[in-house]
């Protein structure tokens, strides 16, 4: 028999076990049956938004919210409004976006590609990875992560600064970051948005 001195030595083993076991075996959140970037009236993401100094140091911080407000018919196509602003519409090949208002003139443009795969490139986007997975708070997401290059003297520059958005199926952006350059010539993360939390109708 354990006396509770052993007892109390016993504990912290046990629960490092337990931890390291569900650390090594993290639940990995992905719907595959569900959109890429889902699109409803009343879908809504929060989101926590970092920007840094050239140095990785913490500039401020928002809190950013997200929201499909509205549904309007185009050509025969529905098209979803975030926050009366911004446009989206699901098609075969992905989502598109206008970032327009009434009248709706604005060309749609394609922001995420898919079905993609890894190396898929199109206009300014480039995809990266196609099974990225990454822990905001306590949970794993399986994201697809797309590119955006930037041009530089009317080319586009692969090698310069670039934004990232991390989707998952059945959620949408679950993380964006804005990469840039300091002032000794080092890339560094800028912006960093990740999602605090959301609901899917």
């Amino acid at each position: 028999m354990l006396s509770n001195k052993n007892i109390i030595l016993f504990l912290p083993i046990i629960l490092l076990i337990f931890s390291c076991s569900s650390e090594s075996n993290p639940t990995i959140y992905q719907n595959q049956n569900s959109s890429i970037f889902p699109l409803a009236v009343g879908n809504k993401w929060k989101y926590l938004k970092i920007h840094y100094n050239g140095n990785d140091k913490p500039l401020d911080s928002s809190v950013v919210v997200s929201e499909i407000t509205s549904r309007v018919e185009l050509n025969k196509e529905n098209w979803f409004g975030f926050d009366n602003s911004i446009l989206a519409t699901s098609r075969n090949d992905g989502i598109w976006f206008k970032e327009t208002q009434p009248p709706y003139e604005t060309e749609a443009k394609l922001i995420y590609k898919f079905p993609t795969y890894l190396g898929d490139s199109y206009s300014h986007y480039e995809v990266v990875s196609v099974n990225k997975i990454i822990k905001i708070g306590n949970r794993y997401y399986s994201t697809i992560v797309y590119r955006r290059h930037f041009e530089k003297d009317g080319q586009i520059d692969n090698d310069a600064i670039y934004d990232e958005d991390y989707l998952c199926r059945g959620i949408g952006l679950v993380k964006s970051i804005a990469v840039r350059v300091n002032e000794f010539g080092k890339l560094y993360v800028f912006r960093n948005m990740i999602l605090l939390n959301y609901n899917i109708n």
